[in-house]
């Protein structure tokens, strides 16, 4: 097994609930809902988008929000969420980046020299970026209709 990313779409008020922790998000039974499933694509997504381990700047740093000021309590590795109007703004950004943007920012090197999970040395980049951009853009689908639907997301591991 590994570390699995996973998104899931709220609505504002259910967003707000847990933001505020009037609910626990163990209490929506999050892996029984998971919408998107980017594998163990999530943190080199998050690096080659952002440049950072972790933060990052808006709007791309809440693609995979790995957000210190943004996260929920959730078993080991926690969550992060990402608000209705947050999503707006990455949908616009998404809109027209693709597979040759992303490609654009990738850097093979610089995952493996920051040890971006899940690569390893003798990755081949090619086949490793071919299953990134398999995941990221069924991730931006995911991030796209979130924002048509008004929604905002929390993503989290396990």
């Amino acid at each position: 097994m590994g570390m699995i990313g996973h998104f899931i779409a709220y609505d504002e008020t259910t967003l707000e609930q847990l933001i505020t922790a009037q609910i626990q998000l163990e209490s929506l039974q999050p892996w029984e809902h998971v919408e998107v499933d980017i594998d163990k694509t999530w943190h080199a997504i998050h690096f080659t988008l952002t440049n950072c381990l972790g933060n990052g700047a808006a709007p791309l740093g809440y693609v995979v929000p790995l957000l210190n000021h943004q996260q929920l309590p959730l078993e080991s590795y926690g969550a992060f969420y990402v608000t209705s109007a947050q999503t707006k703004e990455i949908a616009v950004t998404l809109q027209s980046f693709n597979d040759i943007q992303l490609r654009e920012h990738y850097n093979m090197s610089a995952l493996v020299n920051n040890n971006i999970y899940p690569l390893f040395a003798e990755e081949d980049a090619e086949d490793f970026f071919a299953y990134m951009v398999e995941h990221f853009m069924a991730l931006r689908t995911f991030i796209i209709q979130t924002a048509q639907q008004q929604k905002g997301y929390v993503f989290y591991v396990c």
